[in-house]
């Protein structure tokens, strides 16, 4: 049992030290290229805050999209009262 306890620590902490090193090793070698910031890791409310306002802008931008192709298909036909389609 300590066996397999052992492996899902190493499963799981080998990438995530691998992920540090990369990070530290792509900040060191921009700041040595001149970059003035280091730009810091995202927190996960930043990007759940980032995907809501993207899936507004796209909900947004389709509607915008279904109204202006609403306008262009218009033929001149008097519309049907009431919210009714077809």
């Amino acid at each position: 049992m300590p066996y397999i306890i052992a492996g899902l620590v190493l499963l799981f902490l080998c990438p995530s030290l691998w992920f540090a090193y990369r990070q530290g090793l792509r900040d060191g070698l921009a700041i040595r290229e001149g970059a003035k910031t280091i730009a810091p890791i995202p927190t996960p409310v930043h990007i759940i805050e980032k995907r809501k306002e993207a899936k507004e802008a796209k909900r947004q931008e389709d509607l915008f999209v279904e109204g202006f192709n609403n306008l262009m298909a218009y033929d001149g036909k008097p519309q049907k009262q009431g919210g009714e389609n077809g």
